[in-house]
């Protein structure tokens, strides 16, 4: 395995997959081409083909037959350019990479067990099954190999260096030696298995004390497992520098150069300040940032302070910092650490002495930038709030879900501020809308504040801002998306649009054809008086909007009289009653929630065997034949008046049913079969009731009378009991105008009707009758 490909072989095949890391796919360090195939095997007795290869690649390896050979292979050794193939014969084949074609062959007249390459694959190291370890110059194509006069006894394993051609470490039994060229250095007691040797470092794995105890050498002795040698020239080379003039060390890495050893000796000398070798060495290791690094110290006058700049290269910062302050050069230290971005030490130093705002301003500003890139938001929303970024804070207060923030920052944000728009959007993403539209507003740009209170289905707000910026595009989209609403079967989606776009009028209506609707299939009956209520509730919005005395003055300019404010709610009232009173949906809100009421509360009483009140309901639905069907409002009469015993109430009901337009003639003959079966046993008289008057003319009236025959004043009905009122004891609610009995009201919170609260109107209604008997009190008794 090399830096770019992946080759392994059995006793005849050989397959090579071009692998990729993460680093190789940006910096392409070797030259990846897209037009090499990736992937590709071949048999080793046939040169390798792109034909042949896609069919072995396409076989099924658990099924597929590979050809064999009588000289199979034995070992693999590759280099970036180069692919050596070992056979048992001594017969070795040169492959090049990437583009793979065989070069040439070689014979080494020995079976090899391992072979390895140098860096620039110029030389090869062969070590047979006997242990004999032979290195071989590789020449030019078609000019073979020459064997050199490396030759060693009972070698196990090699290793070339990855930066010199001429470096390999062997293992002899239990000794380590380093070669240079042809030259041994002295061994080194060791059984490790070598890993990689680089920068005159060899790496090696103690893998027989590993293997003895696995789980406890690891756990036990981490560090134990991985070990590191230094060659014999590195080892010399330290202790020169330690212990003789830098020229004699000099003089040592020139025998044995190597960049390792240069970089080593400019370091030292930039440590001893001794420049001109500083700048030798860094010239042969090719270091060219070194070397402009040992100009610009020679540029600098003090000793103390060039010692600082060294440090500061070395990462000896805290020593540099100590050295500059020790000079009073407080600003150099702080551009230091400016330099490392550590921003906390900035502020400590800028702290200490005379204090500079833009420069704390500005470590304030960093510290929260490095605690947003390591997503810790309230710490750097702490910082960004001392260095007054306003912008920044937004974002870490967005992250964290802290919407009093930002609406504490929308306060204090100017207007016309770029961010301001960032600011709406962020408010829009999370539904607040008249954040969102007081951003937008402040920036100057009320078309995104329509859009945003269109997007999150504010449309009294949408409507507000259109009419306010003359934007008159907001009724045509209100209208389209109504439509496609309703379109789509959606008619309380409909309906919230229309009440929040402040459209009363448009939702009563299709409030009240959802509760006719709703009483035709006469399965939701309770739904529909629901709907009835809603619809109720919506003209009275609408009502208020227009008679609202305060809207009526602010559409008066300044100047204008009390005439003209007269006039114009004039005007409005007309307009409001136009608007309702050509529309009976409009009108019928409350009417037909009555209706409803009743005709359930009949039943309801009906099946709990009170046949009296229900009758006395039934009774009342007279009234709602054009809510009701008159179908279902008779029979309901005739039932309850029959278990009553009213036969003659039940008897007009029955007249009435037969003479339904409505009916068949199948349904008429059996009303009438079944109204001959009862009146045939009872006679259609009804019980004597107890006498009635009423309250206004003191006429007498029937117990279910709507209306005074007298003087037609209409007869209020109690939505708790269903009968008639005759009596000035009742309770009217604020809300829907129904009436209750006074005595039966205290038992309930809520209207029966409407659900309004009443416990306020009847806390108001009892201060009222309080005040007429003090008055009464305080009258003077005329004398006789």
């Amino acid at each position: 395995m090399n830096s770019q490909y992946a080759i392994v072989a059995s006793h005849s095949m050989i397959y090579v997959w071009q692998y990729r890391t993460a680093i190789s796919r940006l910096t392409s360090v070797h030259g990846y081409r897209s037009d090499v195939e990736r992937e590709t095997i071949w048999f080793i007795d046939e040169d390798p083909s792109p034909s042949t290869s896609k069919q072995y690649l396409r076989a099924n390896p658990a099924t597929a037959k590979y050809p064999t050979t009588n000289d199979p292979i034995c070992c693999l050794a590759a280099s970036n350019d180069t692919l050596m193939v070992g056979r048992q014969s001594g017969l070795v084949m040169r492959f090049s990479l990437p583009h793979i074609q065989r070069l040439d062959r070689y014979s080494v007249n020995c079976r090899p067990q391992k072979i390895s390459l140098n860096c620039d694959s110029s030389k090869m190291s062969v070590i047979d099954i006997n242990g004999i370890m032979t290195v071989f110059s590789i020449n030019s194509i078609k000019e073979g190999i020459d064997k050199l006069s490396i030759e060693r006894k009972d070698c196990w394993n090699l290793v070339w260096s990855n930066d010199n051609a001429d470096l390999f470490a062997c293992m002899e039994k239990s000794r380590m030696y380093v070669f240079r060229k042809d030259r041994p250095e002295e061994p080194l007691a060791s059984s490790s298995y070598l890993c990689e040797f680089s920068d005159l470092c060899i790496t090696a794995v103690q893998l027989d004390e590993i293997m003895k105890n696995p789980q406890t050498f690891i756990r036990d002795k981490p560090d134990e497992c991985v070990v590191t040698f230094e060659t014999k020239s590195l080892r010399d080379t330290k202790e020169l520098l330690a212990t003789t003039p830098m020229s004699e060390a000099y003089s040592f890495i020139e025998e044995h150069p190597h960049p390792r050893l240069w970089r080593i000796l400019a370091e030292v000398a930039l440590e001893k300040l001794n420049f001109s070798i500083a700048d030798k060495a860094f010239v042969r290791y090719r270091d060219f940032q070194g070397i402009q690094f040992v100009k610009r110290l020679k540029m600098l006058a003090s000793k103390q302070q060039q010692k600082a700049e060294v440090e500061a290269y070395f990462n000896r910062f805290a020593e540099a910092e100590r050295l500059y302050m020790a000079m009073d050069k407080r600003d150099q230290a702080i551009a230091m650490r400016m330099k490392l971005g550590d921003w906390f030490r900035v502020v400590q130093l800028v702290n200490s002495g005379a204090v500079n705002d833009e420069m704390i301003t500005k470590s304030w500003n960093n510290i929260g930038e490095y605690y947003a890139e390591r997503q810790k938001w309230n710490k750097a929303k702490r910082y960004f709030s001392k260095s007054r970024n306003l912008e920044k804070v937004a974002d870490c207060a967005y992250m964290v879900d802290d919407y009093d923030t930002l609406s504490m920052l929308l306060s204090n944000v100017p207007e016309g501020t770029p961010w301001l728009s960032d600011l709406g959007a962020k408010f829009q993403s999370v539904g607040l809308c008249e954040e969102a539209v007081e951003c937008y507003t402040k920036l100057g740009d009320p078309k995104s504040a329509i859009d945003c209170c269109v997007l999150l289905n504010q449309w009294n707000l949408a409507v507000k801002l259109a009419e306010k910026h003359k934007f008159d595009q907001i009724e045509g989209l209100l209208t389209k998306y109504a439509t496609h609403l309703l379109q789509k079967k959606k008619h309380f989606e409909a309906i919230e649009l229309y009440q929040k776009a402040g459209r009363f009028t448009e939702s009563a209506r299709l409030l009240s054809m959802l509760a006719k609707e709703s009483i035709k299939s006469k399965v939701h009956m309770l739904r529909a008086k629901k709907l009835f209520v809603l619809a109720a509730f919506d003209i009275e919005k609408y009502r208020k909007k227009q008679f609202d005395s305060t809207s009526f003055m602010k559409g008066i300019k300044g100047g204008a009289n009390r005439a003209q404010a007269t006039q114009k709610t004039l005007k409005n009232l007309m307009d409001a009653d136009r608007q309702i009173g050509s529309d009976a949906d409009l009108e019928n809100g409350w009417h037909g929630a009555l209706a409803l009421h009743l005709y359930l509360l009949a039943q309801r009483q009906l099946y709990t065997g009170h046949y009296s009140n229900a009758m006395h309901t039934a009774l009342q639905l007279g009234q709602f034949e054009d809510v009701l069907d008159p179908k279902d409002i008779y029979s309901l009469i005739a039932i309850t008046a029959f278990s009553n015993r009213f036969y003659g109430q039940c008897s007009r009901a029955f007249i009435r049913l037969e003479s339904l337009e409505t009916l068949t003639e199948e349904e008429r003959e059996k009303y009438r079969d079944l109204a001959m079966s009862i009146f045939i046993k009872n006679s259609p008289k009804d019980p004597k009731t107890r006498a009635t008057k009423c309250g206004i003319c003191s006429a007498s009236c029937k117990p279910w009378d709507q209306q005074c025959p007298n003087c037609n004043a209409d007869i209020p009905v109690c939505v708790v009991s269903g009968r008639a009122i005759f009596t000035q004891n009742y309770f009217t609610c604020n809300r829907c105008k129904s009436h209750i009995y006074e005595q039966l009201v205290r038992r309930f919170i809520n209207c029966p009707l409407c659900h309004a609260n009443l416990t306020d109107s009847i806390r108001a209604k009892n201060k009222g009758d309080n005040r007429s008997k003090k008055s009464l009190n305080k009258r003077k008794p005329v004398k006789a």
